[in-house]
């Protein structure tokens, strides 16, 4: 998984508040050939590079940004400052940062399957599903997923940029 500027072709180590940032996964032609397009960003979490060691550092930042395949319901101020756009296999927005932070790292799972449709995403975002809550609240959960072998899920991260 990569993050690149807004129009640059070779990934990101230094990037500035509010420039565009894209991130996606690139395959190499062995596996693009195989997957297409079968395959989609089920989980997105951006984090100011610390370690979390298990909720007891006080430094460690972290926003939930893609659940289940979907953008989540971000804070009016926030969604309006990073005009966050995911089509399934791409996150844009505009760089943001964490409070007393020059570091910032996004990690996403990637899920084998198709992505789901925009009226599940606006199904779970307005919370008129069973298993709704994308408002970025809850906190992340690990769940097994019947019929889903381990295999069809990883997990990638852009390692950590410079913000300035």
């Amino acid at each position: 998984m990569e993050a690149k500027k807004n129009g640059e072709e070779s990934p990101a180590s230094t990037v500035t508040l509010g420039e565009k940032v894209v991130i996606s996964v690139t395959l190499d032609d062995d596996f693009s050939s195989l997957l297409n397009d079968n395959f989609y960003l089920s989980e997105c979490l951006a984090t100011n590079g610390e370690n979390k060691e298990s909720g007891q550092n006080p430094a460690y930042k972290e926003q939930l940004l893609v659940k289940k395949g979907c953008m989540i319901k971000l804070d009016d101020e926030l969604e309006a400052a990073i005009e966050p756009v995911m089509d399934g296999q791409t996150l844009q927005f505009k760089q943001f940062a964490f409070r007393e932070s020059s570091s910032f790292k996004v990690e996403c799972e990637i899920r084998l399957g198709k992505k789901p449709s925009d009226e599940r995403c606006k199904e779970l975002r307005d919370g008129s599903s069973e298993d709704a809550d994308l408002s970025g609240f809850a906190g992340r959960r690990r769940r097994s997923v019947a019929g889903m072998d381990k295999d069809s899920e990883f997990k990638e991260s852009t390692g950590q940029l410079r913000i300035n």
